[in-house]
């Protein structure tokens, strides 16, 4: 698709049945999380941050190795749970990633890392 502005971006997620999601190299992946943000869904590779920003079964569903078998069967997986996976719960599970929780948990780990003398 090559690259979208933001507002067609916010367009897709918002008339998405779900992200495919296959990176196996993204330590965390900001794009989960700005679909389910949008009510999305997301189908995964389970790698990588995914595993902390989805809830499987809530709000999206993995696949475990980078093949069309295992996506395929997520594909299937997510047929049958979509009726139980709600873009409300989609909308909840990414408000937990806003900058008011990223520069709490910052400030957590530096002073509990800090050297006292």
């Amino acid at each position: 698709m090559g690259e979208v502005s933001d507002e067609k971006l916010w367009e897709l997620y918002f008339g998405a049945r779900a992200l495919l999601y296959a990176s196996e190299y993204e330590d965390f992946g900001i794009m989960p999380v700005e679909a389910q943000a949008c009510g999305t869904p997301v189908i995964a590779l389970r790698q990588g941050g995914v595993q902390e920003s989805i809830v499987g079964g809530k709000t999206g569903v993995f696949f475990d190795e980078p093949s069309v078998d295992s996506l395929m069967r997520a594909i299937q997986s997510f047929d049958k749970l979509r009726t139980s996976i709600k873009g409300e719960d989609c909308i909840k599970n990414a408000a937990r990633f806003n900058k008011e929780r990223f520069k709490k948990e910052i400030k957590d780990f530096v002073a509990s890392h800090a050297r006292t003398s």
